[in-house]
């Protein structure tokens, strides 16, 4: 008898542990769970915040090493773990020597992609000095048109479903959604910004070409770098851009411009990446097609950038 009572004790007991484990293990994965839910948004927030601080300071080094080649001559070369697309936008040589598309896209992109929003997400946001560029918007409506540059654009449509619009007048043609910064099929240069539906009379925005902003000797910097953001989906497109602008003296008139120029390879994607950047110092001169704001020749110093 003592001994039927002795196993029925143990197998009680040995239950009562089986069942105290699986309550703890439930609790534990409750708990997990529970801070996974709260803790994922924290997480996420400082993953962000970590690749914006890393994509900013490489910018930052870029330019860096970009004005030294261009006072100091000679060349540099940049290692580099990217989290995203780079681009280089620039000047191309051509077979006699020369240069075209001067003072045009005078800048490299950099493009990542977050899970919450670190900056601005319309326009673009210089980081150390003013903005070097510039785009003019142009809105209107679907019987009112859209004037771009003092020139009325007819063929204005727009679909609040879908939220596209298209444009047939002035060269532009195609459609774009409502995707900030989406661009026309015709004229990239050219992109819708906004699309209203909230009311009518409906309308679009209509971002027209990013043109170079001049600036001063001894007050505005040569490169500056600049972001912003727009929203895809879950996720967030953050561009990083440092552009270059011609500054201008003054007293003398003369106006100075770091030229980038297309050396090979301008686009990759995500992984290590080795960025050259040379002086094409014996190129230096003067182009009697460009003037500066204050009347004088710009003199172009060109640097060549290419990426492995």
């Amino acid at each position: 008898m003592r001994s039927c009572i002795s196993r029925n004790s143990r197998y009680r007991k040995a239950q009562t542990e089986v069942i105290t484990i699986m309550i703890l293990t439930t609790i534990a994965i409750a708990m997990v769970s529970v801070s996974y839910i709260w803790g994922k948004p924290l997480i996420q927030k400082s993953q962000t915040k970590t690749d914006i601080e890393q994509a900013k300071n490489f910018m930052f080094t870029l330019e860096d090493a970009i004005r030294d080649v261009s006072i100091y001559g000679g060349q540099k070369v940049l290692n580099i773990d990217l989290k995203g697309t780079l681009k280089v936008d620039g000047a191309t040589q051509i077979a006699d020597g020369s240069y075209n598309n001067l003072n045009k896209d005078n800048w490299i992109t950099y493009t990542i992609k977050t899970k919450t929003v670190g900056t601005s997400i319309s326009d673009w946001v210089p980081l150390d000095g003013l903005s070097p560029i510039r785009s003019e918007q142009f809105s209107g409506t679907a019987t009112d048109s859209v004037v771009i540059n003092d020139t009325t654009c007819t063929g204005v449509s727009i679909d609040c479903i879908s939220k596209t619009a298209s444009v047939s007048g002035c060269g532009i043609y195609g459609s774009a959604n409502g995707l900030e910064g989406t661009s026309f099929t015709s004229k990239p240069e050219y992109k819708l910004s906004y699309v209203h539906c909230a009311s009518t009379p409906y309308f679009i925005t209509i971002s027209g070409p990013e043109i170079p902003v001049p600036g001063i000797i001894g007050t505005n910097k040569a490169g500056v770098v600049m972001t912003k953001a727009k929203g895809i989906g879950s996720e967030y497109e953050v561009n990083y851009k440092l552009a270059y602008r011609e500054l201008d003296d003054l007293t003398s008139g003369n106006g100075y411009l770091i030229q980038l120029v297309k050396g090979g390879n301008t686009f990759v994607g995500e992984g290590q990446h080795k960025i050259f950047i040379k002086s094409d110092r014996d190129k230096v001169f003067d182009d009697i097609n460009i003037v500066s704001q204050v009347g004088g020749p710009v003199t172009i110093m060109p640097v060549v950038i290419y990426i492995e």
